[in-house]
């Protein structure tokens, strides 16, 4: 069953939704984005002035370098969420970490499903994994997938 105090997300941005799942899960949250300097460090600077900054392991780095490490240090996670790379094969390299880093039963967040890239994904995601399982979310905007299997596709 999935751990859903152990949370991840690719960009970090202002910090808001950093904020929200600090908040909602009660734990130890991981945040990955390389830009936050570019941010004038405003993501980090709000979660410090809410009193959320001792919950958060933060990495200034591209999710695409730090991902494979969380892997292969056997770390796992019961909700992520991707909103850094905005372009397909970023978000599609994010999902491909973290379909190996979720939990059984833990759930996978993509925002900005306005955006055609994170659509393609959506949809790449419904049609080829049926290890995770689309959950209908009332907000337009994000796609949420539930663990619900293992990835038994033929490798060929």
């Amino acid at each position: 069953m999935a751990d859903f105090r152990k949370t991840l997300e690719t960009g970090l941005g202002l910090g808001l939704s950093a904020a929200s799942i600090i908040t909602a899960s009660r734990g130890r949250h991981v945040a990955v984005d390389p830009f936050q300097s570019d941010y004038d460090n405003c993501g980090l600077r709000n979660l410090e002035r809410l009193g959320l900054a001792g919950e958060l392991e933060f990495y200034a780095d591209f999710s695409h370098s730090v991902l494979p490490r969380l892997l292969n240090e056997g770390r796992s996670f019961g909700f992520i969420f991707i909103d850094g790379n905005h372009r397909f094969e970023g978000q599609l390299v994010d999902f491909y970490y973290a379909s190996l880093l979720i939990e059984q039963g833990g759930m996978i967040v993509l925002h900005d499903t306005w955006m055609r890239p994170t659509t393609y994904l959506v949809n790449y995601i419904k049609t080829n994994r049926r290890d995770f399982q689309h959950v209908a979310q009332g907000p337009r905007n994000i796609a949420a997938f539930r663990k619900s299997g293992d990835d038994r596709r033929n490798w060929m």
